[in-house]
């Protein structure tokens, strides 16, 4: 971890102890939208720190996996999505993870493949996994019972733009999904 990085988050802390007294001092802070609201600015103060924390020391400051979001993080927060949704949260694959699962799916029901696309400095966001399941939970019944949503995990974080060998890995592994399900 670089140097630089090291001291923004060192300071961090008294960072949010300044916004703390400044909020209590000065009934608000200069963030215009969130003024009135403490705890919005104090995650913009740690948003701000992230993302001047250098690219590379990125991936040692990411607040979660894909999989510990999946699996812990989206049921807490989420729980009313999640409990409508069959099969969340088992793995099909090493790189992957069904959001809804149908046991009794045909070949011919929709299997939405979603590929989070990454973030360059920061993983699979909360509200990505959210606007999925809500769009899912949109579907005409008929449609939902017959719907399957996989996710991809792979990662692209502090690694710049995806690489060849990274984006062949995906390739195989959305064809051997076709072929193990449609039986090829």
């Amino acid at each position: 971890m670089s140097l630089r990085s090291i001291l923004i988050l060192l300071k961090l802390p008294f960072d949010l102890l300044v916004v703390i007294l400044r909020f209590y001092i000065f009934g608000g802070l200069r963030f215009r939208r969130y003024n009135r609201e403490l705890r919005n600015c104090l995650r913009l103060r740690i948003y701000r720190a992230a993302l001047t924390v250098d690219i590379l020391d990125g991936k040692l400051i990411g607040p979660h996996s894909n999989a510990f979001l999946i699996r812990k993080v989206i049921p807490y927060i989420l729980s009313t999505l999640v409990e409508n949704c069959p099969g969340y949260g088992k793995r099909f694959d090493p790189q992957s993870f069904w959001l809804v699962k149908h046991n009794d799916r045909k070949p011919s029901d929709p299997v939405i493949i979603f590929s989070h696309g990454g973030g360059y400095y920061i993983q699979t966001m909360p509200s990505q996994i959210q606007s999925l399941l809500s769009i899912y939970q949109l579907l005409d019944e008929d449609v939902q019972k017959r719907t399957s949503i996989l996710f991809l995990d792979y990662k692209l974080v502090s690694d710049g733009y995806p690489s060849l060998p990274s984006f062949i890995s995906l390739m195989r592994l959305t064809i051997s999904f076709w072929m193990r399900e449609m039986r090829i």
